[in-house]
């Protein structure tokens, strides 16, 4: 992944932004940065465990979608519409289905040089950092993702980004409260 973000800053060095546009790009970057970590992170403690298979098995999206409940079968038919509303889907596979759906419409992973299966076995691993509490969750994070991916294609921002800063936008909307604890900052500084 780090290798992505390089390869996205070298081919946005050679491109004129103006002050908001450079100020979006490096908190772009802050977030990026922070997924990289959580990657390492995650990366370390696979290897310590030695419990965790990067690869679970492959995504195939009309399998995953046929085994899914009607409710959010209805629900995911809006999943590249702003109506899309994450907190109607039951099933935590429709979850999976949605974030695997948005990732594989916006990225080439050939492209990207990266596994497909890979990607995906880590956004299961993603899911399993996020916490269980009222909305720091990985329903939050889909929520977010498909944000992200409508803020995308909407504002026609894709159309100015390289294929791995798309994949970074995406990647940071989904990682971007991980095992937070659902405490206010002010409650966090106040418990030191």
């Amino acid at each position: 992944l780090d290798t992505i973000f390089v390869n996205s800053v070298n081919s946005f060095s050679q491109t004129s932004f103006n002050a908001l546009e450079s100020q979006g790009l490096i908190s772009l970057a802050s977030i990026f940065n922070n997924a990289l970590h959580f990657y390492a992170y995650s990366h370390v403690e696979e290897c310590v465990e030695g419990e965790r298979s990067l690869v679970t098995g492959k995504f195939d999206c009309p399998t995953m979608l046929s085994t899914l409940g009607a409710e959010d079968q209805a629900e995911l038919s809006h999943l590249f519409e702003w109506n899309f509303n994450v907190l109607n889907i039951k099933d935590k596979a429709a979850l999976h289905y949605a974030v695997v759906s948005l990732f594989d419409k916006e990225c080439n992973f050939a492209e990207l040089n990266l596994d497909r299966e890979k990607v995906f076995a880590y956004i299961l691993e993603v899911d399993k950092s996020y916490l269980l509490n009222p909305f720091h969750n990985f329903y939050h994070a889909v929520c977010v993702t498909h944000f992200d991916f409508m803020l995308l294609n909407v504002s026609h921002a894709k159309n100015h980004l390289s294929p791995f800063m798309i994949f970074a936008s995406l990647l940071s909307a989904l990682v971007h409260d991980v095992a937070h604890p659902g405490n206010t900052n002010m409650y966090e500084i106040n418990m030191r």
